[in-house]
């Protein structure tokens, strides 16, 4: 199931790049844009939610420059192929990452500041411990599961149309949609913006294909920015 889970996120991501690629007509067999229903402004927790510099599509760049000091971040991932639901979590404070994701045989990956790298720890019963076997690794290493992923895989598409505002664990964020068709799929995806930050809250995608279809979710449930604290470590 953690292979299949993981073989999923991958071609969720692959298929957001290609995405980009196709052409944007809202064919007759994906849904168009809502047109209400969505539209729950709210100011929810993040502060500068009205922020009039806030541009959707800047991807990596917005983030880091809005998302700067301590964070934890969990999603529950659900999909048509399982009634299962999977919880995706990320953190980072000045001491280093955290990161689990259910796809990995190692289980969750604790990274630790050394010097300017950081070093690999992982879990044994209820404490992280050092696998000094292993050299130091780079931050940009270390961050790009995390920036690098479905948190900011819409950075570089075009063609979103908004779609009104969406709360999503207490964040005002903004929702785009994007429907396109090509190589014989076609699919909708749907993506919610934290407006103080840029990271991505929510994301939905339904796929069509030969008469088959599917569809998978990746929604927050937690987004703090203080407060945070990585597990404990020897």
């Amino acid at each position: 199931m953690k292979k299949i889970l993981t073989l999923g996120l991958a071609l969720i991501l692959i298929v957001s790049l290609l995405t980009a690629c196709f052409v944007r007509s809202n064919p007759s067999n994906v849904p168009p844009p809502s047109s209400g229903g969505n539209n729950n402004s709210s100011s929810g927790n993040s502060g500068s939610s009205d922020k009039d510099d806030f541009q959707y599509g800047n991807g990596k760049d917005y983030i880091s420059e809005n998302l700067k000091g301590d964070f934890s971040i969990s999603y529950e991932v659900s999909g048509s192929s399982s009634d299962d639901v999977y919880k995706v979590t990320y953190a980072r404070t000045s001491e280093g990452y955290y990161i689990d994701f259910p796809g990995m045989d190692m289980g969750p990956m604790l990274y630790i500041k050394n010097g300017d790298k950081y070093d690999l720890y992982l879990k044994n019963e209820d404490v992280f411990e050092i696998i000094d076997f292993l050299d130091p690794v780079e931050e940009e290493q270390v961050q790009a599961p995390m920036l690098g992923g479905f948190m900011t895989s819409y950075g570089n598409l075009s063609g979103f149309e908004r779609d009104g505002s969406e709360t999503i664990a207490g964040r005002d964020c903004e929702r785009f949609v994007l429907s396109g068709a090509g190589f014989g799929a076609a699919v909708r995806q749907i993506y919610c913006i934290d407006k103080a930050t840029g990271v991505c809250m929510k994301f939905s995608m339904d796929a069509a294909m030969e008469g088959q279809s599917g569809n998978v979710t990746f929604e927050c449930t937690e987004f703090k920015t203080s407060g945070v604290k990585l597990p404990d470590y020897k």
